[in-house]
């Protein structure tokens, strides 16, 4: 996720046990040329264990390029987004314009393949539109590439979060490949995560918005798939990760720029909480860590709150 999945965010997420986590999705050509912002990136700190990195672009041998150097920087696999909607990126005929290209898919993969000894993934969306028409012969495009692994976020590009996850296009896509294939879209709970496996017989779920400010239902979803029920997160707990994520953020990008990017996560962090909007007002108009740290210590004195963040439903319930 772009601005959100730097090397803070990922490890917070394999502590409560992501197997797999991604860097931001990085621009071919950026990574080729060795701008600063795709350095900065595409770093991966020689403690990190399995960090992907994604890639975005249209032409095949620079993205073989982008690959290689990427695995270089410590990439354990290669993924080929082709389902980022954004404008800017469409506009330029990468991400989910890809979508209409099979025969470019095809040859992108086959570069890629042929330049890194890692496995090589795709991200791809049900289709432009809603029938998912064009979404299955990209399917059958990287199927024929070999590609390794496919994550299908089954909504279209035209449909956007509005449009209802599509579990049979998602089982279809399954039955017609022998690799693993890895849903996406929607998983806001255990339960979305258990209904998206048992519907479509998916491999495994990808988590996305699901985890903005909540780890723990990482945690959740892997013990409810080993049989073991969620557990109840403390004051405490919760307070101890948002503060370390916000002091590991500054040690990462320094005081001032974690001090503009973080205020997002802390509003991630606190929907939903009794007062939420108020304390989110509060630290976008903070004018220094003082006044942050100080909000946050205040909010922690006064609520009196049941942590259940991993199952959505209960959490709701439980506080209602």
């Amino acid at each position: 996720m772009s601005g959100v999945t730097n090397i803070v965010f990922r490890r917070l997420m394999l502590r409560y046990g992501a197997d797999l986590v991604f860097t931001e999705m990085l621009n071919d050509r950026g990574v080729v040329s060795g701008t600063k912002r795709s350095v900065e990136m595409l770093y991966i700190a020689e403690d990190e264990c399995n960090v992907g990195v994604q890639l975005f672009g249209r032409e095949p041998e620079i993205m073989a390029e982008a690959a290689k150097i990427a695995v270089s920087k410590g990439a354990i696999l290669i993924d080929i987004n082709l389902g980022c909607p954004i404008p800017k990126v469409v506009k330029k005929k990468k991400g989910a314009y890809l979508l209409k290209e099979p025969e470019r898919v095809y040859e992108i993969v086959s570069a890629i393949k042929k330049r890194v000894s890692v496995p090589v993934t795709a991200k791809i969306r049900k289709g432009w539109y809603a029938d998912g028409e064009d979404g299955m012969r990209v399917v059958a495009a990287l199927r024929d590439a070999g590609v390794d692994a496919i994550t299908v976020h089954a909504r279209s590009v035209k449909g956007g979060y509005a449009e209802e996850v599509d579990l049979p296009f998602l089982k279809q896509v399954k039955e017609m490949l022998d690799v693993p294939v890895v849903g996406n879209g929607g998983v806001m709970s255990v339960e979305d995560a258990a209904e998206m496996i048992e519907a479509a017989g998916c491999d495994g779920v990808m988590l996305a918005r699901g985890v903005l400010g909540n780890p723990w239902l990482v945690e959740d979803i892997k013990r409810f798939l080993n049989g073991d029920p969620s557990r109840e997160i403390s004051k405490e707990e919760f307070f101890s990760v948002l503060r370390g994520f916000l002091h590991d953020y500054i040690e990462f990008k320094g005081q001032e720029k974690a001090f503009r990017e973080t205020k997002k996560f802390i509003s991630w962090f606190i929907r939903d909480l009794p007062g939420a909007s108020k304390i989110r007002d509060g630290i976008n108009r903070a004018g220094s860590w003082a006044e942050v740290w100080y909000i946050i210590d205040r909010y922690e004195s006064v609520i009196n709150y049941r942590f259940l963040r991993g199952r959505r439903k209960e959490w709701k319930k439980a506080n209602s």
